[in-house]
């Protein structure tokens, strides 16, 4: 009976460790703005400090971040989370996200998108990146001095990146505008060669045909028509034009 007893104590252990650990993270959902607090973290005017900044920094300087609160991440590595939030929320260019749970040692950093991979940004660089400014902002003293720190952060870090992807796009424009024109300029220098090379044979061509007829009309004899000529008074080849005259009196 008591190896029964612990056999059942045992199996309810493990299935409430199996529950415990099979706690899937649920993705928040995505806020109209660009703070998400489900824990109620923020005050409302400091919520509102947050959204109008992030807000203008996405519309005037292209910096797309979330700030995101959350209570608890249920056992799911920060790592995961962060990323998760990104992939979900985040634009096709470039984003980012801040992720601080509260009472926890600072906020969690990362951003993605299509220009982290057409300037092929180093993915180990990164990390290293994203570590430092973790640290700076974990420095802080206050818990809003930390996530106010990893906000400014990871905005000037992608500040950065953008900047790097407009020079390599000036770059690459003014590279193609100079081919370009210089391809421009080769093909009207080889099309006025050929326009001026079928030019010369045309009017060659035209000079000898003018020529050759020129030649060829003074090389033709030119013969008078055969003609009958009018008989007068019986005469033959008289002459005389057999117009007659009448005069009266």
């Amino acid at each position: 009976m008591k190896r029964w007893c612990a056999m059942i104590w045992c199996f309810m252990g493990l299935l409430a460790f199996a529950q415990t650990s099979t706690t899937v993270f649920r993705t928040p959902v995505k806020p109209r703005g660009h703070v998400s607090d489900e824990s109620q973290w923020l005050s409302s005017q400091d919520r509102l400090v947050w959204e109008n900044q992030l807000e203008g920094w996405s519309k005037n300087d292209g910096v797309d971040i979330y700030l995101v609160i959350l209570p608890t991440l249920h056992n799911t590595p920060s790592e995961h989370v962060i990323r998760q939030i990104a992939d979900q929320w985040g634009k096709a260019d470039l984003h980012g996200v801040v992720l601080y749970v509260p009472g926890s040692s600072g906020p969690k950093l990362w951003w993605n998108g299509e220009i982290v991979e057409k300037i092929q940004l180093d993915s180990q660089a990164r990390r290293e990146m994203i570590s430092r400014m973790e640290k700076r902002a974990s420095s802080q003293i206050t818990e809003m001095d930390r996530v106010a720190s990893g906000v400014h952060e990871l905005s000037d870090a992608m500040r950065v990146i953008n900047a790097q992807w407009r020079q390599i796009q000036a770059m690459r424009d003014k590279w193609n505008d100079s081919i370009y024109q210089k391809w421009s300029k080769d093909r009207f220098s080889r099309r006025t060669k050929i326009i001026i090379a079928v030019g010369s044979a045309v009017f060659s061509l035209a000079l000898l045909g003018w020529i050759f007829a020129g030649y060829m009309r003074r090389k033709k004899s030119f013969l008078f028509p055969r003609i009958s000529p009018q008989r007068r008074f019986g005469a033959a080849y008289a002459g005389g034009s057999g117009a007659t005259l009448t005069i009266k009196s």
